[in-house]
């Protein structure tokens, strides 16, 4: 017997658990911006000037299993002098790697999850509704009912899952 997701582009076949993949993590942006990746990034690759400025604040990541994480700080590979923050600002705004702290989580309901994707589907500036009507994928979100509904809902408005580090800032 073959358990799939309807809305999404994994397959498993009952019992074999080690084939499976595990539904990745739904992030959203405080502006609604939004995406998936496989689990939570460990390592980004990030600006100056979105460190300096915090611009990863109040992005939460949602998580099958009912969590929601917020990124506690994020920990430059190096040292960022003031000099170079104030450039990142104006002039010149340097790449770098860092490492990401989380929160201890907390429980999501998911329907306010789910209504967080509606707003962000409505809000929409020609990113999730690039290659699919706004109404069919707010179809699909009012009829999703598990995580893997609204990771199949995202997946189909064509959002690819993020396998390395993420860029932010």
């Amino acid at each position: 017997m073959e358990l799939e997701w309807r809305m999404g582009r994994a397959r498993a076949k009952v019992g074999e658990q080690s084939k499976a993949r595990t539904p990745p993590v739904i992030s959203v942006t405080p502006q609604l911006g939004v995406s998936l990746s496989e689990r939570l990034p460990e390592r980004v690759r990030t600006s100056v000037y979105g460190i300096v400025t915090k611009g990863w604040e109040g992005t939460r990541f949602f998580t099958v299993g009912g969590m929601c994480h917020r990124i506690s700080r994020i920990v430059p590979n190096r040292p960022i002098s003031f000099v170079e923050g104030l450039a990142a600002r104006l002039v010149f705004n340097r790449w770098l790697m860092a490492t990401i702290e989380y929160d201890a989580g907390e429980r999501y309901d998911f329907e306010a999850l789910r209504r967080l994707l509606v707003a962000a589907v409505k809000d929409d500036d020609d990113i999730l509704t690039q290659w699919r009507e706004k109404t069919e994928l707010l179809a699909m979100l009012e009829k999703a009912r598990t995580f893997a509904h609204l990771v199949g809902t995202l997946r189909f408005a064509g959002v690819d899952v993020e396998t390395g580090a993420t860029s932010t800032g």
